[in-house]
């Protein structure tokens, strides 16, 4: 005998299972040649290693925003697409924190995605 369940626990949305699984297995990579990167550029300085350097804190920067705005805007959806239920009929849907972590996710993955593709051509 199945007995149902009462109360459904959201399952992680798709999009963040494999940007999570990215992370986990591409940011160590990267994090790896940076620190190499780094420390070879230290020993003997270049200006390729120093547009490097740079690159890569500019792009946590850029990273950090796009993630508040992706977040910011995973809200906004969420809310007016509650405030229009009802005008078209249909019951609204309960907010969910996990579409806005999903969204807040995307960035970086998307960005240690293409580090690790070009760091990988470089050795």
């Amino acid at each position: 005998m199945t007995r149902s369940r009462s109360r459904k626990t959201p399952a992680v949305p798709v999009g963040a299972n494999a940007d999570l699984a990215t992370l986990a297995f591409t940011a160590p990579f990267v994090i790896a040649s940076r620190m190499t990167g780094m420390w070879m550029n230290m020993l003997s300085p270049t200006a390729k290693g120093d547009r490097e350097n740079s690159m890569m804190v500019n792009e946590k920067v850029l990273a950090g925003f796009e993630s508040i705005t992706a977040m910011n805007l995973s809200i906004a959806k969420q809310m007016t697409d509650a405030a229009m239920a009802p005008l078209s009929g249909m019951t609204p849907r309960q907010f969910d924190p996990q579409l806005v972590f999903a969204a807040s996710l995307r960035p970086y993955a998307k960005r240690v995605t293409s580090n690790a593709r070009r760091l990988s051509r470089k050795s």
